[in-house]
């Protein structure tokens, strides 16, 4: 791999984050590339367009400077439309009467297009604010007004049941938990299964 994989990349304008985006290059080089990373800090410090910044490294197939840009792997974690690499949002409260956590129901197709809209925007500017709308009948309501938004044990069982499947097309399968510390207990219980 190139030496300038990641450090002088300008793909999405990543501010600053010299010393994460080097190490992070590092390990990458040396082949010793963790299975899991815990990007912490303030809002607004780039840790979302670090880890998208990132997984486009870890997708590309080029064979020299990477995120090359050129590959169809680039072109399409680029878009945040690759089929290996997985967004995690928060999404706002689904219980309704006599539902459980993780019955999404009729609500997850309301929200589909909420999560296709933050996924744009993403790719535009990874640093977006994460915040899914819920569509309700023709307006759009921000989720804060029904609660906070939380990562629900219903796509943490549908994360490790991604991750036991093979690549569709990369080498490897890239997540990205976005606003992982909003995870409610059940959520955190089952996803450390992942990371064990």
């Amino acid at each position: 791999m190139a030496q300038k994989t990641l450090t002088k990349t300008g793909t999405f304008g990543v501010i600053g984050q010299v010393r994460i985006r080097s190490l992070l290059a590092r390990s990458l080089r040396a082949d010793r590339a963790a299975h899991a990373y815990l990007l912490v800090g303030p809002r607004g410090v780039g840790k979302a367009a670090i880890a998208l910044e990132y997984a486009r490294l870890l997708l590309c197939s080029g064979d020299e400077e990477r995120p090359c840009a050129k590959c169809e792997e680039c072109r399409l974690s680029q878009t945040l439309q690759h089929p290996d690499l997985h967004l995690v949002f928060p999404l706002p409260p689904a219980k309704r009467k006599g539902q459980s956590d993780d019955d999404n129901g009729d609500d997850a197709e309301s929200l589909a297009g909420g999560i296709a809209e933050i996924t744009k925007t993403l790719a535009r500017d990874p640093y977006a604010p994460i915040i899914v709308e819920h569509q309700s009948s023709g307006s759009r309501e921000a989720t804060r007004s029904k609660g906070e938004p939380t990562i629900r044990i219903g796509q943490v069982r549908s994360l490790l049941h991604l991750a036991m499947l093979k690549p569709f097309q990369a080498a490897r399968k890239v997540f990205v938990i976005l606003h992982a510390d909003t995870m409610n207990p059940n959520a955190q219980n089952a996803f450390l299964k992942v990371l064990e």
